[in-house]
């Protein structure tokens, strides 16, 4: 499980909405460890990697995908209503 607790975390992975709602706070660090959380998630158990096996990625990370997807839509979406 990887949690960061943090809208912070969000932030700094890219600058959405900046210099609206905040400051452009994007982290290079945050980036990276994200990078290396979400290719470690695609990866099976006792796997390298997934890009050096080339597997297909496990059901539950496909869904987490598509619902994560769906959220960061309806919000892009609110966002472009409310203007």
């Amino acid at each position: 499980m990887f949690a960061t607790g943090s809208m912070q975390w969000c932030w700094g992975l890219d600058g959405y909405n900046a210099p609206v709602w905040h400051t452009l706070r994007t982290s290079e660090v945050a980036q990276q460890v994200t990078r290396n959380v979400l290719n470690r998630m695609l990866s099976g158990p006792g796997e390298r990697s997934a890009r050096q096996n080339r597997t297909s990625p496990p059901a539950i990370v496909l869904i987490a995908l598509a619902v994560a997807a769906a959220f960061v839509l309806r919000a892009w979406i609110s966002s472009r209503m409310a203007r």
